[in-house]
């Protein structure tokens, strides 16, 4: 049974905007388990791909310092299997005789210089419409000094060929995405439309229960599906998870499954790895910024981080300088008009008010 809730009307909606002209690039915000990626290749590619258009997706999460090899090799995968790059042959044997040449022919492939991502996609454009699904775009802040060159260059083919090559970048980190699109140096500052990914409405849940009712015979109740959803934060993955888990246990209820899956949560091992490797004093202040308390810098909150250390003082500037590190990390975001700090990605701060 499949569980995608479709949305073509705004796969349509986007594809429109880039037919007529009216946007080349969207750059689209959500915390991960939000559907961001099913939507990009669920819907936004089949319609897309059905309009004539040559689709590409690649995911960053798990970039590395070789982003632009990566890329790369993935496109040009990506074009063979579209039967839009053609691998050149060449004669290995001939047998001769008498009259003329004669016997079999082999061909090979013809040993030629790789071709980088930016002749890739500039002989692509000559022929074909072309749209770009950059996944987790953020990830390429991490190594920013090696992946520079790279970012550059795919801001600059991107320009160039506005008219053929429409993209779409999604990120889960609102820092990163604002040191990759909003800061006056960001290599890509002012590229395209900025917006919020569109949540799930009433209509999700009850996709859910019409295909919990279809495997199951059983009526779920609705209203209490969209209840927890709203209380997941509307995340797609975890109201998901739930009606499979009622679906495959019948004797547990909604609630149960819901603090099971809550518990879980407490124990995501991702998190806990991510936790272990920050310092006691790092800990200690992202404690304070996810329950919300913002001042940092008072003789009260410094005392209380040396109480906890075991030392006679934390300064200011130790402070200042942990907060830089977790900012440049994008692990924690920072509100310059209200000069506040939060945990950028929610999931992660729910894990740490639950743990």
């Amino acid at each position: 049974m499949n569980w995608h809730f479709p949305r073509v009307a705004l796969a349509e909606q986007i594809l429109g905007m880039f037919e007529s002209g009216l946007s080349f690039a969207l750059v689209f915000f959500a915390p991960r388990r939000m559907g961001k990626t099913e939507f990009l290749l669920n819907d936004m590619r089949p319609v897309a791909e059905k309009a004539g258009w040559f689709v590409f997706y690649h995911s960053f999460l798990d970039t590395s310092k070789q982003a632009e090899h990566e890329f790369t090799k993935a496109l040009h995968h990506s074009l063979e299997l579209h039967s839009l790059t053609k691998t050149p042959q060449k004669i290995k044997r001939v047998s001769g005789g008498a009259f003329g040449l004669k016997g079999d022919i082999e061909l090979i492939p013809q040993v030629e210089k790789v071709e980088t991502f930016v002749e890739l996609l500039t002989k692509t454009a000559k022929q074909h419409k072309i749209i770009l699904l950059l996944d987790e775009i953020q990830a390429l802040v991490k190594n920013n000094d090696a992946n520079l060159p790279f970012v550059t260059s795919l801001r600059t083919v991107l320009d160039t060929h506005k008219e053929k090559i429409k993209v779409i970048f999604t990120g889960s980190s609102r820092e990163g995405l604002k040191k990759m699109f909003s800061s006056k140096d960001a290599p890509f500052f002012h590229f395209g439309q900025n917006l919020a990914f569109p949540q799930f409405g009433p209509e999700f849940t009850e996709h859910l229960a019409k295909q919990y009712t279809y495997i199951t015979r059983r009526k779920i109740d609705v209203s209490q599906l969209w209840n927890v959803f709203v209380e997941f934060g509307k995340m797609p993955q975890l109201i998901r998870a739930l009606v499979e888990r009622v679906v495959l246990h019948p004797d547990l209820t909604i609630d149960q499954a819901k603090n099971e899956l809550l518990e879980e949560l407490t124990q995501d091992r991702e998190f806990e790895i991510q936790w272990d490797e920050f310092s006691h004093l790092e800990k200690l202040i992202l404690n304070e910024i996810a329950v919300n308390n913002q001042k940092y810098y008072s003789l009260e909150m410094r005392d209380k981080l040396a109480k906890s250390l075991g030392v006679e003082m934390v300064s200011v500037s130790t402070i200042q300088t942990v907060l830089r590190k977790l900012n440049k990390k994008c692990i924690v975001g920072h509100d310059i008009e209200n000069n506040a700090y939060f945990i950028d990605d929610p999931n992660f701060k729910e894990w740490i008010l639950q743990k």
